[in-house]
C-alpha cells in the first residue's frame, strides 16, 4: 500500500494535473508553472483543487511571477484531514487504467517534476 503522503500527491496530480506537489510539516503545496496565464489565476487553481479534491482544504493560494528566464507559477497551499480519501482516488484511477501501477504512476509524476526544473 502506498503511504498517505504519496497518495495525496498522486491524487492531486491526477485530479488537477499539477506540475509539483510538495509537502512540509503536514501542509501540501501544489504548483502549476506558466509562461502566459491565459486567464488562469491562483484563485481558479484553488477552486480547481476544491472542486476536484473535496478532502483537501485550501489554506492559501498565490501567483509567483518572475521575469524570464526564471519560472512563474501558481501555488495552492492545502491541508488534508483524511488522506485515506486520496488513497481511494488513486486506487479507483489505477483500477480504470490498467496500463499503470503505483510505481509507473510515480515515475510519470517524477518525469513531469524533473522536466519543470
Amino acid at each position: 500500500m502506498i503511504s498517505a503522503t504519496t497518495a495525496v500527491k498522486m491524487a492531486i496530480y491526477l485530479k488537477t494535473n499539477a506540475d509539483y506537489v510538495l509537502v512540509s510539516k503536514g501542509t501540501y503545496n501544489a504548483r502549476w508553472g506558466f509562461f502566459y496565464t491565459h486567464g488562469m489565476t491562483a484563485g481558479k487553481r484553488a477552486q480547481e483543487v476544491t472542486d476536484n479534491c473535496p478532502w483537501a482544504t485550501v489554506v492559501n493560494s498565490y501567483q509567483h511571477y518572475a521575469q524570464w528566464p526564471k519560472d512563474s507559477y501558481f501555488e495552492v497551499e492545502f491541508a488534508v484531514e483524511n488522506p485515506d480519501s486520496a488513497r481511494d482516488v488513486v486506487g479507483a484511477w489505477l483500477a480504470e487504467n490498467t496500463d499503470y501501477n503505483a510505481a509507473t504512476l510515480w515515475e510519470e509524476m517524477n518525469g513531469v517534476h524533473e522536466s519543470m526544473r
